[in-house]
C-alpha cells in the first residue's frame, strides 16, 4: 500500500503527498531541522556542477527541507547519508530525518524515530516504505514532492533536484505543468 501511494505520487502533476503533510503536521513540534557539517575532503570542485547547486540555493532559499525516511539496517541508507549530507551542506537545504527502526545515522543523530502506528496511520496498514526515500517539502505550506526512492550519486542528486525544482516551484506559484 506504501508503496502504490509513493508510485502514485509520482505520476500525479501535482506531486504532493498529503500522507507526508500530515505526518510533518503531526510531528513539526518534535522535529529538529538537522544541518550536517562538511568533511573538508568531500567539497565538489566541478564548475558546471557548482553552477547547479547555486542555481538550486537561489531558487529555493530557506522555504525548503529535505525529508529522509531510512533504517540503520539499510546498507543503500548507510551509502547515501554522506552524499545527502554533502548536498544539504552545499544548498543551504535542511533534512528532517525520520528513523523507521529507531537507529541514526551518522549524519543525522537527531533523526525522529516513526513507530510502526504512525507509518500504517498514514501509509496504511502492512505499509512497507522503501529506503531511503527522499522527499522536499516548502516547510511554510507544506507541501511535499517526492525526490528518489534508493540511493542516488552526488551528481544524480543535483540532476534530479535541477529537474524536479521548476516542477516544483510552478506548482507553488499555482500553475499547472
Amino acid at each position: 500500500m506504501g508503496y502504490a501511494l509513493f508510485l502514485m505520487c509520482f505520476s500525479v502533476s501535482v506531486f504532493a503527498n498529503n500522507a507526508l503533510d500530515a505526518v510533518n503536521n503531526i510531528l513539526q513540534d518534535r522535529t529538529q531541522v538537522v544541518v550536517a557539517k562538511a568533511p573538508e575532503t568531500e567539497q565538489i570542485q566541478d564548475d558546471s556542477i557548482n553552477q547547479d547547486i547555486s542555481g538550486l540555493k537561489n531558487s529555493l532559499k530557506n522555504d525548503y527541507a529535505f525529508v529522509l525516511f531510512y533504517r540503520t539496517s539499510c546498507p543503500h541508507c548507510r551509502k547515501f547519508d554522506p552524499t545527502l549530507k554533502q548536498f544539504s551542506i552545499n544548498t543551504n537545504i535542511p533534512v528532517r530525518a525520520f528513523t523507521l527502526d529507531g537507529g541514526v545515522l551518522p549524519s543525522f543523530p537527531d533523526s525522529i524515530n516513526i513507530t510502526k502506528d504512525v507509518v500504517e496511520q498514514y501509509f496504511g496498514k502492512d505499509a512497507n516504505i522503501a529506503v531511503p526515500t527522499l522527499f522536499i517539502m516548502n516547510i511554510k505550506s507544506l507541501r511535499v514532492y517526492p525526490v528518489a526512492s534508493g540511493e542516488m550519486s552526488y551528481i544524480d542528486l543535483v540532476i534530479r533536484m535541477n529537474q524536479l525544482t521548476p516542477k516544483m516551484l510552478q506548482v507553488e506559484r499555482g500553475e499547472h505543468a
